[in-house]
Protein backbone atom coordinates (compact mmCIF):
# COMPACT_ATOMS: atom_id res chain seq x y z
CA UNK A 1 0.00 0.00 0.00
CA UNK A 2 2.69 2.27 0.64
CA UNK A 3 4.68 2.10 -2.41
CA UNK A 4 1.72 2.28 -4.59
CA UNK A 5 0.24 4.96 -2.21
CA UNK A 6 3.66 6.73 -3.22
CA UNK A 7 3.40 6.08 -6.90
CA UNK A 8 0.12 7.62 -7.30
CA UNK A 9 1.15 10.92 -5.71
CA UNK A 10 4.32 10.78 -7.57
CA UNK A 11 2.30 10.58 -10.88
CA UNK A 12 -0.83 12.97 -9.96
CA UNK A 13 2.18 15.53 -8.96
CA UNK A 14 3.54 15.40 -12.34
CA UNK A 15 0.24 15.31 -14.30
CA UNK A 16 -1.04 18.02 -11.94
CA UNK A 17 2.29 20.03 -13.15
CA UNK A 18 1.51 19.69 -16.90
CA UNK A 19 -2.16 20.88 -16.63
CA UNK A 20 -0.79 24.21 -15.05
CA UNK A 21 2.11 24.57 -16.96
CA UNK A 22 2.38 28.40 -18.16
CA UNK A 23 -0.63 29.53 -15.04
CA UNK A 24 2.04 30.46 -12.96
CA UNK A 25 0.94 27.90 -10.28
CA UNK A 26 4.36 25.86 -9.08
CA UNK A 27 3.88 22.16 -8.05
CA UNK A 28 6.59 19.94 -6.27
CA UNK A 29 6.28 16.16 -5.00
CA UNK A 30 8.75 16.04 -1.99
CA UNK A 31 9.88 12.40 -1.90
CA UNK A 32 12.85 12.82 0.80
CA UNK A 33 13.63 9.22 1.24
CA UNK A 34 14.64 8.27 5.01
CA UNK A 35 13.96 11.08 7.05
CA UNK A 36 14.32 10.82 11.17
CA UNK A 37 11.18 10.26 12.46
CA UNK A 38 9.20 7.51 15.50
CA UNK A 39 7.55 6.16 12.10
CA UNK A 40 10.00 3.42 11.59
CA UNK A 41 9.87 2.05 15.64
CA UNK A 42 6.09 2.08 14.89
CA UNK A 43 5.82 0.68 11.48
CA UNK A 44 5.89 -3.27 11.92
CA UNK A 45 8.66 -3.30 9.30
CA UNK A 46 11.76 -4.18 11.21
CA UNK A 47 13.74 -1.74 9.92
CA UNK A 48 15.01 1.76 11.78
CA UNK A 49 16.20 4.52 10.74
CA UNK A 50 17.82 5.19 13.85
CA UNK A 51 19.41 9.10 15.06
CA UNK A 52 22.32 8.69 12.69
CA UNK A 53 20.51 7.58 9.61
CA UNK A 54 18.42 9.76 7.45
CA UNK A 55 17.37 13.60 7.12
CA UNK A 56 16.30 15.77 9.91
CA UNK A 57 12.61 16.66 9.42
CA UNK A 58 13.67 20.17 9.42
CA UNK A 59 16.22 20.15 6.74
CA UNK A 60 13.85 18.17 4.39
CA UNK A 61 11.34 20.88 5.11
CA UNK A 62 14.02 23.47 4.71
CA UNK A 63 14.90 21.68 1.12
CA UNK A 64 11.24 21.59 0.22
CA UNK A 65 10.39 25.47 0.64
CA UNK A 66 14.05 26.14 -1.03
CA UNK A 67 13.07 24.19 -4.04
CA UNK A 68 10.08 26.47 -4.97
CA UNK A 69 11.67 29.27 -4.39
CA UNK A 70 10.86 30.61 -1.10
CA UNK A 71 13.27 31.36 1.99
Amino acid sequence: VYAASKSFVSSFGVGLWDELKGTGVDVLVSEPGSVRTDFSSGSGTGTDVGPSRGASPIAVAEQTINALGFY
